[in-house]
């Protein structure tokens, strides 16, 4: 997800997603993740699913017998790892499963254009951490011209020419 984020957005989805997926892979909390599948993009919410089932078949019939305590994430793997049965199999399997995970999910986000972060129309400016930001003026500075936000499927259009705002006309009524 973090590759196929715009490039404006990138820094932003990598922080969402990288603590995500530190917690994933440290303690097995994959709950946050499972719901930006169903919530964002819920085609990725079905190839996970489909692909968890796999794995999980693919384990047991390879007789791999790991424990866990908490959520079967590396913690659980490295104070289990003594009495589990086979568990650098389980390595190999995890790995050739990440790059399944990076090649479906690619392909699938760039082929479907999901929505997942980084990738959504809504473009604030104010909030953007990017180089190219423009933060909102204080009253004592002028406007600056707003961010451009394309979708990937849209068009690079121009944006239609903002018009001049209109001078101050300050007039003075005499009393006569």
């Amino acid at each position: 997800m973090w590759r196929t984020a715009l490039p404006e957005q990138r820094k932003r989805s990598g922080q969402l997603l990288g603590t995500a997926a530190l917690m994933s892979f440290c303690f097995g909390v994959i709950e946050p993740v499972e719901l930006l599948f169903a919530f964002a993009a819920w085609p990725l919410c079905i190839a996970h699913a489909l692909l968890t089932g796999t794995s999980l078949a693919l384990v047991n019939a390879s007789g791999i017998k790991e424990g866990f305590v908490f959520s079967a994430g590396a913690l659980d793997f490295g104070l289990n790892f003594s009495i589990a049965t086979r568990p650098l199999l389980l390595l190999l399997i995890a790995v050739a499963y990440a790059a399944i995970y990076y090649v479906l999910f690619k392909w699938a986000i760039l082929r479907f254009n999901l929505p997942t972060p980084g990738r959504s129309g809504a473009c604030d400016p104010a909030t953007d951490d990017s180089d190219r930001a423009v933060h909102r003026p204080g009253p004592h500075i002028p406007p600056a011209e707003p961010a451009k936000c394309v979708l990937p499927h849209t068009a690079a259009a121009a944006p239609p020419p903002r018009e001049a705002p209109p001078e101050h006309v300050h007039s003075t009524k005499s009393s006569t």
